[in-house]
């Protein structure tokens, strides 16, 4: 049983010295001042959705995962610990000397995995603050860790190769995903992501299913290199305006389908494009594919573009029922519109 006193205002003293596990389970409070505390164990304050503010000046030592799942966290007052080099970073413990995240925040345990595999492969970790408040955690010249408002907000991984699944499954804070070694991303590691505006990856070849979809916000995506994209990628985001893939060769069903944001939609080295792919964007005027050789059935379904080209696609397997309102030409290369030609060159 805790010693506590709580305030009308939401806020929650514990004068206990030691706070033990699960002893600030799931508590409805705004702020936790603990002023006699030294210890605070494991998983001690957890699941906690309404704490915005812990003030603990006597705390030594903390243990792992605690103030997981605790979202509106954003400021943790500790003078003791800053002097042993923990920090709390965007929802993060953080030990600077020991160059480890000590709990997994609002975060899946696989990233913080990732990232602590990171910091022991590294050799430098530092803190750095800019002007508008930005703070940079760098690992050997790499911001590994952007934190703003008390939330992480970019995320750059140097020497991961695979990024694994559900990473970032329905993360609500990172903006910016930088992948500078990354192959292949699992299944379903970007899904759901609603803060998640920009994703760079430069050599990753392989994209499993499901990834990058229903991000609300997602409007840029550089994978130069991606050549396999398997089902339900990149569909359902409401701003996604921006890409190159200009290795993609196969494009696997209900990829690029829902996306009101595309209107000129082009992959000049794609030769399948699967089922369902494009369908349902009726603000896509003008599909572009001259490598196209093989069409499944109701890829425009439910999207009227004005101009289809596709040279190397026999006209009849274009014209199937699930076309049967569209406006779709198919032009030769004689006959392509100039500014649709330099698309296809770059």
């Amino acid at each position: 049983m805790l010693n506590e006193k709580r305030e009308q205002d939401g806020t929650l003293y514990v004068f206990d010295k030691v706070i033990t596990k699960e002893s600030l389970h799931g508590r409805m409070v705004t702020k936790l001042i603990v002023p006699n505390a030294v210890v605070i164990e494991n998983d001690a304050i957890y699941r906690c959705p309404h704490l915005k503010s812990i003030i603990a000046h006597k705390v030594k030592k903390i243990g792992d995962n605690i103030v997981e799942d605790c979202p509106s966290l954003i400021d943790v007052e500790a003078p003791l610990l800053k002097e042993q080099g923990i920090i709390y970073f965007g929802s993060l413990f953080v030990d600077l000397n020991e160059k480890k995240i000590l709990n997994l925040g609002d975060f899946d345990s696989k990233l913080i995995r990732v990232l602590n595999e990171e910091l022991e492969q590294g050799e430098a970790l530092q803190l750095f603050e800019k002007a508008d408040g930005t703070r940079i955690l760098k690992l050997d010249g790499n911001e590994i860790l952007k934190e703003r408002n008390g939330k992480i907000v970019g995320i750059c991984l140097p020497k991961t190769k695979i990024l694994p699944a559900h990473c970032l499954y329905e993360n609500n804070s990172v903006e910016e995903l930088v992948l500078l070694s990354a192959v292949k991303i699992d299944h379903n590691a970007i899904y759901k992501s609603k803060a998640l505006q920009k994703v760079v990856a430069p050599h990753v070849k392989s994209v499993r299913f499901s990834n990058f979809s229903r991000c609300p916000n997602l409007v840029e995506a550089l994978l130069p290199e991606m050549e396999v994209l398997e089902d339900s990628c990149f569909c359902f985001n409401d701003k996604f305006a921006s890409f190159k893939f200009d290795k993609l060769e196969n494009i696997a069903k209900n990829c690029f389908c829902q996306l009101p944001s595309v209107e000129v939609f082009c992959l000049k080295n794609a030769e399948f494009i699967g089922e369902g792919s494009l369908q349902g964007n009726d603000k896509m005027k003008v599909v572009l594919l001259p490598s196209l050789e093989e069409i499944e059935r109701g890829v425009l379904y439910n999207s009227q573009p004005e101009y289809l080209y596709a040279p190397k696609t026999k006209e009849r397997a274009v014209r199937i029922k699930y076309l049967k309102n569209a406006k779709q030409r198919i032009k030769g290369k004689d006959v392509l519109r100039p500014e649709y030609r330099g698309r296809i060159k770059e």
